[in-house]
């Protein structure tokens, strides 16, 4: 109990929420399990591994995953494999579709027939209408930018400013996706509320929509965050967020390792490309320098350790 409260409260002076504890081996074997084995994803799959650990980092979401991997065969056969890809729309399909087939079967009982094929009929239409909100907001993002305006402006102003010395600022990111539409926001490095990079994302995307705002489900999978500073002629990437990166119990074991790198090698990937193309002289470089006691890593510091 002792080392639980000491988690919490770490997590909250983070900024965190208490309920995102760190992920042990065992939510990452059931995690594999969903990702690599139900969904058939691959770790270069950029968009739906990083929205995947967004779904596992929290708190609130991971035992619908959970869930999803302990009830695979049931899964299986009531959603088909062409439709499993929706349940990364939006970051509550998991929740939803896991409340539909569970309420159903306590209703109407587990056994027979009929109560499969009724809980398959409601999965799936809640499926079909997911796969429409999806669709509609895809229609909806093909008119926005890949980094909000005014952070735009903010970086095209800092990039032009190369000859200031070491008292110029760097900037924090906030790597966000939207159904499959990734966005960058940009904070100044001294600003302590991270969350304000989600609310220019959801202003934005308000001025943009309009009166369809409202109309269509908009929910954000924030993936992560980290740094872009100038050094010298080049520009870097790379850092991590105190409150949006995925935290590991124990970082040594195979799978907790092996996402923690992959996540952080798909996020400033995914941060480089929208770069270049949105600023194509730009010299960017990714730091690579984030070993597994680096600050850089996504890991809950060594002191720590479950109960």
């Amino acid at each position: 109990m002792e080392n639980q409260d000491k988690i919490i409260n770490q997590l909250v002076a983070e900024g965190r929420c208490a309920v995102d504890t760190p992920l042990t081996e065992s939510e990452m074997e059931n995690f594999d399990k969903f990702y690599r084995v139900f969904l058939n994803k691959k770790l270069e799959d950029k968009l739906s591994l990083l929205k995947s650990i967004l779904l596992v980092r929290r708190g609130d979401l991971r035992q619908y995953i959970e869930y999803a991997a302990l009830f695979q065969n049931r899964y299986e056969g009531l959603i088909p494999a062409k439709q499993r890809d929706l349940l990364l729309s939006f970051p509550f399909v998991c929740k939803e579709v896991y409340n539909l087939i569970f309420s159903c079967m306590e209703t109407y009982g587990e056994a027979g027939k009929t109560v499969v094929d009724l809980t398959k009929e409601q999965v799936s239409d809640h499926l079909d209408r997911t796969e429409m909100f999806r669709i509609d907001l895809d229609t909806l993002l093909g008119a926005t930018n890949a980094i909000v305006p005014e952070s735009k402006q903010m970086l095209e102003e800092y990039f032009a400013n190369s000859n200031k010395g070491s008292e110029e600022r760097s900037f924090k990111f906030c790597l966000i996706i939207l159904v499959d539409h990734p966005m960058v926001s940009i904070l100044p490095h001294t600003e302590r509320n991270n969350t304000l990079a989600i609310a220019k994302v959801r202003e934005y995307l308000e001025q943009t929509f309009g009166e369809r705002f409202e109309e269509n489900p908009v929910e954000f999978f924030v993936v992560g965050g980290g740094y872009i500073r100038r050094e010298g002629e080049k520009i870097m990437i790379g850092g991590r967020s105190n409150i949006f990166d995925p935290l590991f119990a124990d970082i040594n074991k195979p799978l907790s390792e092996l996402y923690s790198s992959q996540f952080l090698t798909l996020k400033y990937q995914l941060v480089e490309q929208i770069l270049r193309l949105e600023f194509p002289d730009g010299d960017f470089v990714i730091n690579t320098n984030s070993g597994k006691s680096s600050a850089l890593s996504p890991i809950i510091t060594p002191t720590i350790t479950l109960s």
